[in-house]
């Protein structure tokens, strides 16, 4: 490892159009790694994500360290925030300009793929004490809290105007998943 620099050419696989990064030091950190490459993920129309990064270190031996001046070898993971149908990027090529570091890159497809992202509209069942079970109206995935109410007000029996829709925030995406939190406001027993 030296203090020299590189740059990635990273091949779109949707659009087949080829992005530049930012040149990267071959000693970078985590977080400079993901300054250098962050722009290709978020603004590319089929991945459009923010993504995570992290370092490990690995001295002569194979063995990891915490210790920078045993390290002969680092290794970097970056982790879409986002789920995606398709791989982030179907070729990757090294372009060395200053660095005389040996850098080798692992593509998607060769390490993981990300998990089927949710897709389409969802129902919610509601169980109300002495009716047959009733749906709300269909829900949009990417639809915000006010119209999950709604579709919930419209569809299920004896919940007009009961209730009250709120984001959990545990999914950044709604690709990767829904939370929300229901509050029954002037139900006086199980809202079942």
């Amino acid at each position: 490892m030296d203090d020299g620099e590189y740059l990635l050419l990273l091949l779109n696989p949707t659009d087949l159009k080829t992005n530049k990064t930012l040149m990267i030091s071959a000693n970078a950190t985590a977080d400079e790694l993901k300054a250098s490459v962050q722009d290709y993920y978020i603004y590319n129309p089929n991945i459009m994500s923010n993504i995570g990064t992290n370092l490990t270190w690995y001295d002569v031996n194979g063995t990891e360290t915490t210790n920078y001046t045993e390290a002969v070898m680092s290794v970097y993971y970056i982790t879409l925030k986002r789920l995606v149908s398709t791989p982030s990027a179907s070729s990757i090529t090294v372009i060395k300009t200053t660095t005389q570091a040996t850098i080798t890159v692992d593509i998607p497809a060769d390490v993981q793929l990300s998990a089927e992202p949710l897709s389409g509209n969802y129902r919610i069942e509601c169980n109300e004490e002495g009716y047959e079970p009733s749906f709300s109206n269909d829900i949009g995935l990417t639809w915000g809290v006010n119209w999950i109410n709604n579709q919930m007000a419209e569809g299920c029996h004896q919940m007009y105007d009961v209730t009250e829709v709120t984001d959990s925030g545990e999914f950044a995406y709604n690709e990767n998943g829904k939370s929300f939190l229901i509050r029954f406001n002037g139900m006086n027993k199980d809202p079942a």
